[in-house]
């Protein structure tokens, strides 16, 4: 029997960080206790953890349940692999990002981080015959580059960011 978790109970805020730890390349212990912290649980608490770790990495629940033992023992060899498979995830929530700018969809991207479709594309030259992509979330501080082989097919002037300060959502707020 499957079980169901429903992501619209659980705090947005807590699942972006959660995601933005694994980016930064945080360990277990660092996610847990950030997860802990920010819901109010104590240490030993810890199945309140597995539906943000289901959610934040799209995990199911049998690939989280090591963190079971994770109180009692943080040497469980199964952590290791959950780690990896949290990167693994990471990594895999960007790919779309990549393959709609290559498709030529340059505004309104999901956000691997917040969720919101409000990731846009924009392009850099740091040489006259060099090129990156750049992918900007308009309501968290998510951003990520890709260095290109060559001229991306989609890129435009009108998209070109050399030399322009681009404003992150928490920069704007900050005014």
């Amino acid at each position: 029997m499957a079980a169901v978790i429903i992501p619209d109970s659980l705090d947005r805020e807590v699942l972006a960080e959660l995601r933005q730890l694994a980016v930064e390349g945080a360990g277990l212990n660092q996610m847990v206790s950030r997860v802990q912290e920010r819901l109010g649980f104590v240490p030993e608490f810890i199945v309140p953890v597995f539906p943000y770790f289901c959610t934040a990495f799209s995990l199911p629940l049998k690939e989280v349940l090591p963190l079971r033992e994770y109180s009692k023992n943080r040497d469980v060899p199964e952590l290791q692999g959950l780690l990896t498979k949290i990167r693994q995830a990471e990594i895999a929530a960007r790919l779309p990002l990549i393959q709609a700018a290559a498709d030529g969809s340059l505004d309104e991207l999901r956000c691997p981080r917040c969720e919101c479709q409000t990731v846009s594309v924009y392009f850099t030259r740091p040489a006259p015959e060099e090129y990156r992509t750049w992918f900007v979330c308009s309501a968290c501080d998510f951003s990520m580059r890709t260095q290109n082989s060559s001229k991306p097919e989609h890129y435009s002037a009108d998209r070109d960011r050399t030399g322009k300060k681009t404003v992150s959502a928490s920069q704007e707020q900050e005014r």
